[in-house]
């Protein structure tokens, strides 16, 4: 019973030093993505940017509108990660997000790039991927999620498992909590399932 005591007391820790993180309201840019599909496809470009914005701006980010970028971004020219980082820090940004969508038949897929503008390190690539149009925001809410993990520096709960239980059965318990694998790793719930 101490061990489970113990365990829960410093899951309650972590838990509070992450959400303490992510209240840091970090300052994002988001290019437009390129769209390798066909002209009817091309509106794509800013409705992702947009969705990416607005999905990380409910998250906690602050975003930097690719209006106060020190350069205009030509369409067709390759930047390179340094380059985009410097645009970036200029811009006063704290992380840029770019990449495409690649369309074949029914089936795509979206790349994303996410760098920081502070650090050294090269830039992290996230993938997803589906078939029709139909599933495009939900894709893009998947990617957005993914992407506000590692701004944030949040943890993703990878697994629930019940222990120390001696009256209920395990599976009643999963049944009355709301922690799933997938979930971000918040204090609120923990305590809530607790």
């Amino acid at each position: 019973m101490r061990k489970y005591l113990i365990l829960t007391v410093y899951l309650v820790m972590l838990a509070t030093g992450v959400a303490a993180q992510s209240q840091q309201g970090e300052k994002v840019i988001v290019l437009p993505f390129r769209v390798y599909a066909g002209d009817e496809m091309a509106y794509l470009k800013d409705e992702i940017k947009k969705a990416i914005e607005k999905n990380l701006k409910a998250e906690g980010a602050t975003i930097v509108t690719s209006g106060k970028l020190p350069v205009k971004l030509e369409a067709g020219r390759e930047f390179t990660p340094d380059r985009i980082r410097q645009v970036g820090r200029e811009a006063g940004g704290d992380f840029v997000v770019w990449g495409s969508l690649t369309w074949i038949d029914e089936q795509y897929s979206i790349d994303a790039k996410l760098i920081e503008t502070a650090a050294d390190e090269p830039a992290r690539s996230y993938y997803v991927a589906n078939k029709g149009i139909e599933t495009v925001p939900v894709t893009v809410t998947e990617l957005s999620r993914d992407l506000a993990f590692n701004i944030f520096k949040r943890e993703k709960v990878v697994r629930v498992e019940i222990d120390g239980n001696q009256r209920i059965e395990a599976d009643a318990i999963r049944k009355n909590i709301q922690t799933v694998p997938g979930d971000v790793f918040l204090t609120k719930s923990l305590s809530e399932d607790l």
